[in-house]
């Protein structure tokens, strides 16, 4: 009966024990309050539905006609990205940007436009958005940077990093009467490098 008695009370205890080790929090390596933003009501950029409407109806009436004669279709006019990806994708370049000691000032997003390549399927062709970090580079806050290669306080422009590929892909085709054609084969003999750049959403049309 004493046998029981204690085995009881120590699996009890052992019960007590779990119990409390399962409640602790769970920690990271990456102090991640350092990435969380205060609730602080609607932002002073919100923008009402009789804006939105004006300037949806500005864009089909002046750009839309434009885009659809030039290219043939109706091009990409949303671009979706999951709220999970861009919580990551926040959290990556405020750690590189905390590590490199640049300040974030904010994102660009820019217009840009998939090859006509397979690999990018019922994408091709059509209109995308890039995501770029930025900081100030004199009085301007909105240049665009790269905290992936920028170390010591001093940012790694995405201008002076695009140049290279920039240079080689404008020297060579304008001797070229297939422009769309002969970039889908020279991007194939460019050197890849990684970047910090965000791509890779959803594009309607057309889908």
């Amino acid at each position: 009966m004493k046998i029981t008695n204690l085995l009881c009370k120590s699996l009890f205890i052992l019960i007590i024990f779990i119990s409390f080790i399962s409640c602790k929090p769970k920690t990271s390596d990456i102090e991640t309050d350092d990435f969380c933003v205060t609730y602080d009501g609607r932002p002073e950029q919100s923008i009402s539905y009789k804006e939105m409407a004006i300037m949806l109806a500005q864009y089909q009436a002046t750009r839309e006609p434009i885009l659809k004669n030039g290219l043939g279709f109706e091009d990409t006019r949303e671009v979706w990205f999951q709220i999970d990806s861009l919580k990551k994708y926040l959290a990556y370049v405020e750690k590189l940007s905390k590590d490199s000691g640049v300040e974030i000032t904010g994102f660009n997003f820019i217009s840009a436009a998939y090859p006509d390549k397979p690999i990018y399927g019922n994408q091709k062709n059509y209109q995308t958005l890039i995501l770029n970090p930025t900081t100030t580079k004199g009085d301007n806050p909105r240049v665009s940077f790269d905290p992936l290669y920028s170390t010591n306080g001093n940012p790694a422009f995405v201008s002076d990093l695009l140049l290279p590929y920039l240079s080689e892909i404008d020297s060579l085709t304008y001797s070229k009467k297939d422009v769309k054609k002969y970039i889908v084969n020279l991007m194939e003999g460019l050197e890849d490098t990684p970047s910090s750049a965000m791509n890779k959403g959803q594009g309607s049309p057309p889908n």
